[in-house]
């Protein structure tokens, strides 16, 4: 049987065309699906953790460009209700800000560690809500405020004075 120049181009065409659609019913398909599948799915955004324990002598802070300077700006701002003289309290609160600093939602309390009298630790509670009232809007820089716009921060306010 003679092929001619022309009949053999035709069985290379009819060959390859063979083998695109092989690749259709491949069960991944296309290779880099195949590896997207493989891989772990991505996880989900890290909350911001810092604790800010009580200290009267802390510095303002007037531009905040770092993690370090939102707990420093906060600490600054906090002020232990009157009576509370070396409690151990603790609080955890979550939060989410904006682009500009303020508040995005109400905070929440994650974690209590109170002191025994109910009074107390409502005070210390409302102490740490405060701060968060009194210091924001937060001073962030654009691009620190782009980058934790929504993120959560987890806020522990201590109060570390022995009873």
């Amino acid at each position: 049987m003679a092929w001619g120049l022309a009949g053999r181009g035709v069985l290379v065409l009819l060959a390859c065309a063979g083998v695109a659609h092989a690749q259709d019913f491949l069960p991944f398909g296309d290779p880099d699906e195949r590896q997207e599948l493989l891989e772990p799915p991505m996880a989900l955004p890290e909350s911001r953790r810092g604790d800010i324990r009580y200290r009267a002598d802390t510095a303002r802070v007037s531009r905040i460009d770092t993690l370090g300077a939102v707990f420093q700006a906060l600490q600054a701002c906090w002020t232990l209700p009157d009576g509370q003289a070396g409690s151990g309290q603790e609080v955890t609160l979550r939060v989410s800000f904006r682009r500009d600093g303020s508040l995005f939602g109400e905070p929440q309390v994650t974690y209590n560690r109170a002191d025994r009298a109910k009074d107390g630790r409502n005070d210390f509670v409302a102490s740490a809500r405060s701060a968060l009232a009194r210091c924001t809007p937060l001073p962030f820089s654009s691009g620190f405020g782009a980058a934790n716009a929504g993120r959560p921060f987890n806020i522990r306010f201590i109060d570390p004075r022995p009873q």
